[in-house]
């Protein structure tokens, strides 16, 4: 009997020991299969790039008179031509909706001259003067043009500032911008030798006319876009 017991407990032992063994192999040579890494989000920001490339939105014309022609029946103008005043180009990566705000114009008179103000007395026939500024305005204009296909001063579509909300530039578009100021001597009641007087006063008194011109853009799509 107790030989037996021996043998049982000699046959215990051995069955505890295989046990630790097992567990000491399934838990590291015989454990389940894994894997790892690492990485990185990254985000590029949509550029904006929108500027005048000329520069400045200031431009000097040339000194201009009225048509040296006499009144014939027809209106008489004189222009300085189309000078180009800015090239807006978009370089970024979303659209850009460029709008141009136009100022008052400024006339600026010789020392001590206004509107309406005459000589007096005066013994010269020619110095009707200008009521106003903008009796001023029908006379000497400024007009404005753009073109988005290139620098093309001749085929620029006229404009008034207000005939497009606004110029819709895509990533590498641009709009370039032109003005032209003109001299109108003649209109419906005012033509002839009393146009003349009222050319001559505009030439004794007025030294110089500014017309000023700004501009904004502001983001006109969003990236990613539908369906990226």
């Amino acid at each position: 009997m107790t030989k037996k017991r021996g043998i049982f407990s000699k046959l215990f032992f051995s069955v505890v020991m295989l046990t630790l063994i097992s567990c000491c192999f399934l838990g590291s040579t015989f454990a389940r299969y894994t894997s790892g890494g690492s990485g990185t989000g990254t985000l590029e920001v949509a550029k904006w790039d929108v500027k005048n490339t000329k520069g400045s939105l200031d431009v000097t014309f040339d000194k201009l008179s009225p048509s040296k022609d006499a009144y014939v029946g027809t209106p008489r103008t004189n222009t300085t031509g189309k000078k180009a005043v800015a090239l807006i180009t978009n370089s970024g990566d979303v659209n850009a909706l460029v709008t141009f705000t136009f100022g008052d114009t400024n006339v600026k008179f010789a020392d001590g001259w206004s509107w309406g103000k005459e000589e007096e007395p005066t013994n010269d026939p020619y110095t009707t003067a200008v009521a106003n500024l903008e009796a001023f305005e029908k006379i000497v204009t400024v007009q404005w043009y753009y073109n988005l296909t290139g620098d093309n001063a001749e085929g620029a579509t006229e404009w008034d500032g207000t005939a497009t909300a606004g110029f819709d530039l895509v990533p590498g578009g641009f709009v370039y911008i032109y003005a032209e100021v003109i001299w109108t001597s003649d209109d419906e009641t005012v033509t002839g030798e009393a146009a003349d007087k009222r050319d001559t006063w505009i030439g004794q008194y007025v030294k110089s006319v500014t017309y000023p011109i700004s501009y904004t853009a502001v983001q006109n799509t969003e990236r990613p876009g539908a369906g990226a």
